[in-house]
């Protein structure tokens, strides 16, 4: 739909969909990891690209410190200066690290990196979710499609984390399982983001405005409309700054061919499997 010269974004086109029927914890089956539900990513778009270079260079970085030096780690140490954070202003600056193909900067999203034990020390260490104890547990690799889709209040963003083993119970979870997060100091699980149910995963800034506006008598939908609406004005933020790039560049090089931004319907194929939820 079109309101003057403004696109008015409709529905389907925006990812904020909030799936809160399932926000309840209390039934989860401790056996099970509240993870099931990973949002996969098609490896050819740049942001598919860009998780799948972070895990490779954090596990060849991971594993030196056990094997001894062979590279100049580079990626721990900015995850230890920026609070596990890689924003998605940074994503360019990554993909030349990286040393993969950057894409638009419109097209990248924020990506928590959730390695508790890196980040605090080995005291900090994923508990077995069945029988609470990390004694037994060990690190069982990243594995490609572990990440989560999380409902920003402006934007959304990606947490990304390794599987682990408990070698006495046979169990395989990550480290973003509640039970996990529960033996957290409570100063650390505060800097855990999001609330992650087995559908949804909605940033803890959304989830306290749904608590302060639903006993006001504000429907969900509601909630969801505004959600929209900020997601949609961020994206026209971004889709100006790229046209003012791209007139940067034709300026430069009149015979410069400017490349168009992505509508939503089209970054979803570019950027999203067809069953990633949000």
């Amino acid at each position: 739909q079109r309101r003057g010269s403004q696109r008015r974004v409709i529905d389907e086109d925006i990812e904020a969909n909030l799936n809160l029927a399932d926000a309840d914890e209390e039934d989860e089956d401790p056996d099970e990891d509240n993870g099931t539900d990973i949002d996969n990513l098609p490896t050819e778009s740049p942001m598919g690209q860009l998780l799948e270079a972070i895990r490779a260079r954090l596990l060849m970085e991971i594993n030196q410190q056990r094997t001894g030096p062979a590279i100049n780690p580079w990626l721990v140490p900015y995850l230890k200066n920026h609070n596990f954070w890689i924003r998605a202003e940074a994503a360019q600056f990554i993909c030349k690290k990286l040393k993969i193909e950057s894409g638009k900067l419109g097209y990248y999203k924020g990506v928590k990196v959730w390695l508790p034990e890196i980040q605090w020390g080995p005291d900090c260490t994923p508990c077995c979710v069945r029988c609470g104890e990390s004694k037994s547990v060990g690190n069982h690799g990243f594995d490609k499609d572990a990440q989560r889709l999380v409902v920003g209040l402006q934007a959304n963003y990606y947490i990304i984390t390794r599987r682990w083993k408990c070698h006495a119970c046979k169990v395989n979870f990550w480290a973003w399982h509640t039970n996990c997060l529960r033996k957290l100091p409570c100063m650390k699980v505060c800097e855990f983001p999001a609330l992650l149910t087995h559908r949804s995963a909605i940033d803890k800034e959304v989830l306290s405005l749904i608590r302060a506006l639903c006993p006001e008598g504000t429907r969900c939908e509601h909630i969801s409309n505004l959600l929209r609406e900020l997601h949609s004005k961020e994206f026209d933020r971004l889709r100006l700054l790229d046209a003012c790039e791209e007139l940067k560049k034709t300026q430069v090089n009149p015979l410069h061919d400017p490349s168009p931004f992505s509508l939503f319907r089209e970054r979803d194929r570019l950027e999203k499997c067809p069953h990633e939820t949000s």
